[in-house]
Parts: C-alpha cells; sequence; structure tokens
C-alpha cells in the first residue's frame, strides 16, 4: 500500500510541473459539499465467526450519507497545491443474514426470545473529516480547464452514532432493537472515536475567471480507512464476558464532491 501510495503522489507532481508556467502563489480558502456510499469491509474472519455462531452468512451494502465542509490551502503555481478539507460526514453501513436463520435475543425489558427470518443491521455515524491533499491539474483544451489527481491522508473523528436491528419475514419487517452508539478508547465505547484514511481523489477543474483566481471543481473521493473500528480495550473487554471479536472492520467511502476555491493572489500570467 505505501508503495504504490508513493507512486500515485509522485505523479500527481509530475502532473502538476509539467506545464507550469506561473510566477505567483498564494493562499487558499472555498467551500465543497457532497454525497457519499459508506460501508464498513469485514476481515474474512468475521465471517467464519458470523457462520459459526448463526449458521448463516452475511452480506454487506452500503449507505448514503451527505458531507459539507470548507477548503483552506496553498496554491503553489496554476496546478499544484496542497488542501486540507475539514468536513461533516454522514457515514454508516448495512448487513444483513443471507440466509433465513433463527436468532436469540432479549428484548426492551430483558427478556429472551426467538426470532426466525432475516436480521438486518443498520448504524449511522456522524463524523467530522479533515484530509490533506496534495493535489495536482493537467490542463486541457486551453489553461482555464483540466483534469486532476489528489492523494493525502485523512484523520477521521466519530462523534455520534445510532443503530438499528429488524427482522424481516415473508410477511412483515418487526424492529428488533434500536440503540445509541458510543465512540472512545475506554473499553465500554462500542467502536474507536478516531480513524486514519488513505484518500484517492480523480476528478476536474475549471477556472471561471481568466486569472484563475476562482475554479471550481468536482471530484470523486475514494476514502479507504486505516484503522480497525474496534479498539484493543474494548476487544478485551468483550472478551472477559464471554464475547470474542474476531478480524477487523474498517471504513470505506465513495464521496462525489463539488466546490469552489478562491485564491485572491493567484492571478495568473
Amino acid at each position: 500500500m505505501q508503495k504504490h501510495f508513493s507512486h500515485f503522489l509522485f505523479c500527481i507532481f509530475l502532473l502538476a510541473t509539467a506545464n507550469a508556467h506561473a510566477q505567483s502563489s498564494g493562499f487558499i480558502f472555498g467551500v465543497e459539499a457532497g454525497f457519499g456510499l459508506h460501508t464498513v469491509k469485514f476481515s474474512d474472519s468475521y465471517q467464519d465467526y458470523f457462520i459459526q455462531e448463526t449458521g448463516v452468512s452475511y452480506v454487506n451494502s452500503r449507505r448514503s450519507g451527505l458531507q459539507g465542509g470548507l477548503r483552506f490551502g496553498w496554491q503553489f503555481d496554476r496546478n499544484f497545491a496542497v488542501i486540507a478539507a475539514p468536513s461533516i460526514m454522514q457515514k454508516g453501513t448495512r448487513y444483513e443474514t443471507a440466509e433465513n436463520g433463527t436468532f436469540e435475543f432479549t428484548d426492551r425489558n430483558g427478556v429472551p426470545f426467538t426470532a426466525v427470518g432475516f436480521v438486518k443491521w443498520t448504524e449511522q455515524y456522524t463524523a467530522i473529516q479533515v484530509p490533506l491533499l496534495l493535489t495536482g491539474r493537467l490542463p486541457l483544451l486551453g489553461e482555464r480547464f483540466g483534469l486532476t489527481l489528489a492523494a493525502g491522508p485523512s484523520f477521521n473523528f466519530l462523534l455520534s452514532g445510532k443503530g438499528e436491528a429488524t427482522l424481516e419475514t415473508q410477511t412483515k419487517t418487526t424492529p428488533l432493537d434500536s440503540y445509541k452508539i458510543n465512540f472512545g478508547s475506554s473499553r465500554t465505547d462500542d467502536y474507536s472515536g478516531f480513524d486514519a484514511s488513505v484518500v484517492f481523489a480523480p476528478g476536474m477543474a475549471f477556472d471561471l475567471d481568466e486569472q484563475g483566481a476562482f475554479r471550481l471543481f468536482a471530484e470523486a473521493r475514494f476514502d479507504i480507512g486505516l484503522r480497525d473500528m474496534y479498539t484493543q480495550e474494548r476487544k478485551d473487554f468483550l472478551a472477559d464476558g464471554g464475547i470474542d471479536i474476531l478480524g477487523t472492520r474498517k471504513m470505506r467511502s465513495t464521496v462525489l464532491t463539488i466546490g469552489v476555491n478562491f485564491c485572491p493572489g493567484c492571478l495568473w500570467e
């Protein structure tokens, strides 16, 4: 992964410098908004353990969510910049049993019961995401339009979340449980409050004026989580209670983002 990431950054640098001819630089600020599809990637050992415990397998699907934030950075020339883009993002995941199964649950009054059917779990998270992106632009059809590539790390802080479990049979869908998700580093928190990821973002940009002070952009950000959502403290705490957490679960996102940059000092020739 690190080797491919280094090659990607090198390609960006080549794109950024291949057509550079400007003589000035400047501070960037702007806004952006987007729509994302998110999921959680379970390791193979999760599937094996799930089948062992329930007798059925599960399938994963994506959850949609909105994103919006600000942009700050430095434009080194017309085709090369470093940008920080802090934003608020809705993330989540949905997974469900692939076959009909029999499951043991406990209702809100603490009474155990047996449920037969397909069980679905849906979780929604709210996060602050701060990608630091090295961005290069390849001009096409003149200087104002170009294709872009961006890459860099992202530091993500999960703030709040909620989940819901439902049972689906041939005749109806029945709510089983709804719950609050706590993020943090203690053993009683459901998931870690911090995640680091790598972002790759191809896109395009168009300068709204001849000098390039206002730039409209659109990009697809592929966000690959690097950290397990479970902390080791959480795993140890659950194991002490007889619940083994095997494998890892890491976030994955694809976000389509549009926005505008303003660089008051970027008056290119």
